[in-house]
C-alpha cells in the first residue's frame, strides 16, 4: 500500500466492555470502499420487487450455468435449451440490481483480504467480477426485524431492485 485512504472512525463506543476493532480493518474497509453499519455488518440496500418468472436472457445469465444451479426446465417441463425460455423462479433465489452485484463484489474482496492478511488464512471467495457471485448465498434481511432469509444469487438485473420469489420477500 503506497498511500493510506481516508479512514471513517467512530466518537465513542456504546458496548458495556467498549472494545474496538482492530485498526486496520478500518483501513481495509477504506481500500475496498465499503462501509459498515453499527452492527457490524456490510450491507446493500434495495427495493424489494416480488418475481415468479423470469427469461435467462434477462437476468444475463447462460443456459449452460442455470443448468448448472438446477434450472433444468421450463415452465412447460421442456428440457431448459435457451435463453428465451421463460422459468419459474425457486423461492430461495435473487436477482439482485447489477450494482449491489458490484458493492458485494467490493465486499467478498474486503473479507478475503481480511482473512489474508489480518488472520494469515487462505481466501474464501476469489471474486473477481459478479458473475463469480452466482450461485454464492446471502442473507435477505428486512429493516425492521433482527431475522434473516437465506437466498441464493442465481443473476442480476439492470433494474435498481432486487428481485425475488414473493415468499422470499414475505419471509423477511
Amino acid at each position: 500500500m503506497n498511500q493510506l485512504p481516508d479512514v471513517k472512525g467512530v466518537k465513542g463506543m456504546m458496548s458495556k466492555i467498549k472494545s474496538p476493532e482492530m485498526l486496520e480493518k478500518g483501513v481495509l474497509r477504506a481500500m475496498k470502499e465499503v462501509f459498515v453499519y453499527k452492527d457490524g455488518t456490510l450491507r446493500v440496500d434495495i427495493t424489494d420487487l416480488p418475481l415468479t418468472h423470469f427469461r435467462p436472457r434477462e437476468i444475463g445469465m447462460s443456459v449452460e450455468m442455470l443448468k448448472e444451479l438446477g434450472y433444468t426446465k421450463d415452465i412447460h417441463g421442456e428440457p431448459l435449451e435457451n435463453d428465451d425460455q421463460l422459468l419459474e423462479l425457486r423461492v430461495q433465489d435473487i436477482i439482485p440490481a447489477q450494482s449491489a452485484g458490484d458493492y458485494l463484489v467490493k465486499a467478498a474482496s474486503f473479507v478475503d483480504d481480511e482473512l489474508v492478511k489480518l488472520y494469515g488464512m487462505s481466501p474464501y471467495y476469489n471474486v473477481k467480477s459478479r458473475a463469480d457471485l452466482v450461485g454464492h448465498l446471502v442473507i435477505g434481511l428486512a429493516p425492521h426485524t433482527s431475522a434473516g432469509v437465506l437466498g441464493r444469487i442465481v443473476g442480476f438485473t439492470k433494474t435498481s431492485v432486487c428481485y425475488a420469489h414473493p415468499f422470499f420477500h414475505t419471509a423477511k
